[in-house]
């Protein structure tokens, strides 16, 4: 497309005629249904935690766990949504395609070079939503570390447990 795009001045820049255009489009009816709306009462909604994220109590204690270790080793003060936030990375590597089969079928010091380039992915697309914490982890190694290490070990075991 860049090839096709005009260079010479900028009030020629997005004047294309034919050059690109749509060429072939297909229409075609794959169903006829009637949907019927049944009417049995009010259906609930399970509710999760503020953020709306159900945890387990197993979670809970884990996640509380590693706010703990990074507040008494390096004297940081994380609250419960730097522990969502921790939450939501975890979530986001174990919901990548494969990577269950990749937890099953290595050990896991081989694991963690798949891990730590999701890990680093996943943070830093979610830079934004907790700018302080990601600081830390990118300028302070041994933070980044402790916290990457006790997430490789976390997203690990849940994986090769089924969860």
């Amino acid at each position: 497309l860049l090839k096709k795009l005009p260079r010479t001045n900028q009030q020629d820049r997005f004047q294309l005629g034919d050059e690109v255009s749509l060429e072939y489009y297909r229409l075609q009816k794959i169903a006829e249904q009637n949907i019927a709306m049944e009417s049995k009462g009010e259906y609930g909604l399970d509710g999760g935690n503020e953020a709306g994220i159900r945890m387990t109590k197993e979670e809970e204690a884990a996640l509380s766990e590693i706010i703990e270790v990074l507040n008494t080793r390096f004297g940081t003060e994380f609250t419960v949504a730097d522990k969502l936030f921790l939450d939501s990375i975890m979530e986001a590597i174990k919901s990548t395609e494969n990577i269950s089969n990749q937890a099953n079928s290595n050990s896991i010091e081989n694991f963690k070079y798949i891990f730590d380039d999701l890990f680093m992915d996943k943070f830093i697309s979610r830079m934004d939503q907790n700018s302080e914490l990601f600081a830390r982890v990118m300028d302070d190694n041994d933070f980044g570390n402790t916290v990457k290490n006790y997430m490789l070990k976390e997203v690990y075991d849940d994986l090769r447990k089924g969860r």
